[in-house]
């Protein structure tokens, strides 16, 4: 049986009324029309056809999508307010003296905590609830197609049935790993497991997992974390208490009650609390120092520590806001034509010119842009064609089609290359740091210098991993069609293609490895270059080390004699100083002081008193930077 064909008994139609419909065999009205595309008179193109039909790619309007950042502008400020208010709390007393005299009215405004509702108001921004979650079904048929952006707290409903006519239906949510994601799938394939593929008497394929890579501004991953950290650091202070309580009153609120029960048996089988945390955390990317995607890690919460450092890639300039994050990119699918797909929060998957605008654009805008999101490049593809385009109208090539499409991401040519790949970017940060190797030594500098090698080699280290894994992907998906192809020769008479010149699995799975195999080799090349440069490097560092504590030890022996002659001259000088004072004093032969009614001891204590304090204020002055740290170093430990 072909995976498009159904009966009615299996698979009702489902009829909704907030649908997005392109439908070639009845003409909509052009007021009607939807645009998916930037530019309906030159549709997109498909990524390994952009380089061959440049004049069609640099036809297309390819400027950022604009949206409302108004609301976004309104919580980044609460959370500045937030982080001024942290910082205060973290300061010892003496900081805060100085914060106070470098920024009087700053300090004074911003030392407050903001209110209970802004608080919330912010966090809810940055963690959505889930039920608000808006996730793509899209139907694909003969000259048709359908699009409804649903929310999670209505998807399961879509998970079983789908239109009569349409051939595959293809839900993405945009959910990374972990409860919600786990029910999800669960959900996904009941009464599926034992499905059997087209053409195959096997079980259906166990899902299939992707790592990527995608892009985000650093600002906005570093905003997410602060907002988790100082939200549940100070567990003491009694407003955020208040804030998290009121963040897990219901934090499944809206959800259908299958997926609610679910999620509830869900975590109670690992140990976590259903909190508005334990559900909304998966939100936060993954750094490219965390462990796999592949490694599931119940405690969500280790992500939020990871420092949000600049990245090596950030000195090249179309890169400086840019932060690569990793993900899984999940796909369960069932022979009657459907499939779920799910990743985490939509990034930047495509590289162009317009990188740093496209990184200001809100998450809503990114995910339906086929110009920065892999998955509204999808549904522009076939906006208007449907599955007609096919080269079989099944859910197996549908799938390997966006699978060949997530392992050639983030690349460069959706725009005809008029930007830097990754692969050339870290090229240029490696001939960068190369340069540096033999400069002359400098404080601070040099180490600096050793730190972004270290950084630049686990960025690219990651990236051969990531690059290896997904070549074993396809090398995987090539196997599965091969056994396809031998179950087919044994059949008498072979299964035309739906549309013999689309292009065909075979042909999408070639193109995809060529592309990671080439990729693959030139940040293999790039790394081992840069061990190499390393190893250069910090042998030049370590000679001048050396040279450096020759000098000192030489400037040592000399400082160590010139000291002891000093200490000499010192002493000598202390004993004979206060010899000759006392000799000079038993030595005259006066009765009191002479012109005034005042006796002897009234002079010792005058002058005795302003000989200690000028002793101790002397005192004070040589050893001021010493005792300085120390009542830093106390108020520091000391409770706040």
């Amino acid at each position: 049986m072909r995976l498009g064909s159904f009966t009615p008994a299996q698979v009702t139609a489902n009829s909704n009324t907030d649908l997005t419909r392109t439908n070639s065999a009845s003409t909509p009205n052009q007021n009607d029309r939807v645009n998916y595309g930037c530019d309906q008179d030159h549709p997109p193109i498909p990524t390994p056809h952009c380089l061959q039909q440049f004049e069609a790619v640099v036809a297309r309007k390819t400027e950022p999508k604009e949206g409302d950042t108004t609301e976004r502008e309104k919580h980044k400020e609460v959370l500045k307010r937030l982080r001024a208010w942290r910082e205060w709390q973290i300061s010892s007393r003496i900081s805060r003296i100085k914060m106070l005299l470098k920024r009087p009215w700053d300090e004074i405004s911003h030392r407050k905590l903001p209110r209970h509702k802004e608080i919330i108001n912010m966090v809810l921004h940055f963690y959505p609830p889930r039920a608000k979650i808006k996730i793509f079904v899209c139907d694909f048929g003969l000259d048709r197609f359908e699009k409804q952006e649903v929310s999670l707290s209505t998807v399961v409903q879509y998970l079983h049935t789908k239109p009569e006519w349409a051939d595959v239906r293809w839900i993405h949510a945009p959910v990374n790993i972990g409860l919600v994601q786990s029910s999800l799938e669960d959900l996904f394939l009941k009464d599926r497991r034992n499905e059997s593929v087209s053409h195959t008497k096997c079980a259906s394929w166990p899902y299939t997992q992707v790592e990527t890579l995608s892009s985000y501004k650093r600002e906005d991953v570093k905003d997410m974390q602060d907002v988790y950290q100082i939200v549940n650091e100070y567990q003491t202070d009694p407003n955020l208490s208040k804030v998290r309580n009121e963040l897990d009153i219901n934090p499944l609120e809206d959800i259908s009650k299958e997926l609610e029960k679910d999620i509830t048996w869900r975590a109670r089988h690992w140990g976590l609390p259903v909190t508005h945390w334990s559900l909304s955390l998966t939100d936060l990317q993954r750094q490219l120092s965390n462990a796999p995607t592949e490694i599931i890690d119940i405690d969500f919460s280790s992500h939020a520590k990871a420092e949000v450092e600049k990245q090596a890639l950030s000195s090249c300039r179309l890169y400086h806001s840019a932060h690569l994050v990793k993900s899984a990119f999940r796909c369960f699918h069932s022979s009657y034509g459907f499939l779920l797909t799910m990743s985490g929060p939509t990034g930047i998957d495509y590289i162009d010119k317009s990188l740093p605008e496209r990184l200001e654009q809100p998450v809503e805008t990114v995910m339906s842009d086929e110009d920065s999101s892999l998955v509204g490049l999808i549904v522009a593809l076939f906006a208007k064609s449907g599955s007609s385009t096919w080269h079989k109208r099944t859910v197996d090539w549908f799938l390997i089609y966006l699978i060949t499409e997530v392992v050639a991401k983030p690349n460069n040519l959706r725009q005809g290359c008029n930007a830097p790949s990754l692969e050339k970017a870290y090229q240029n940060v490696v001939q960068s740091l190369k340069d540096k190797r033999y400069a002359d030594f400098k404080r601070k500098e040099s180490i600096k210098v050793v730190r972004q090698y270290l950084a630049c080699i686990d960025e690219l280290t990651t990236m051969s991993t990531i690059l290896s894994r997904a070549k074993g992907v396809l090398q995987n998906l090539n196997k599965q069609m091969n056994g396809m192809e031998d179950e087919q020769m044994d059949k008498t008479e072979n299964e035309p293609p739906d549309n013999p010149e689309g292009e065909s699995s075979q042909a999408r799975i070639d193109w995809a490895e060529k592309r990671v195999e080439d990729s693959e080799r030139k940040t293999i090349e790039l790394l081992d270059d840069l061990k190499t440069a390393l190893s250069a490097a910090t042998n030049n560092i370590l000679k001048l080390f050396q040279v450096r504590s020759i000098e000192q030890n030489e400037r040592a022996v000399i400082a160590d004699s010139q000291n002891q002659a000093i200490v000499i001259f010192t002493g000598v000088t202390i004993v004979f100083l206060s010899l000759s004072f006392f000799t000079s004093y038993f030595g005259m032969n006066l009765q009191g002081i002479a012109g005034t009614s005042r006796t002897e001891a009234y002079f010792w204590k005058l002058c005795g008193s302003i000989g200690i304090c000028g002793i101790l204020a002397l005192t004070l002055y040589v050893f001021r930077r010493n005792m300085a740290q120390r009542l830093s170093h106390r108020a520091d430990m000391s409770p706040v």
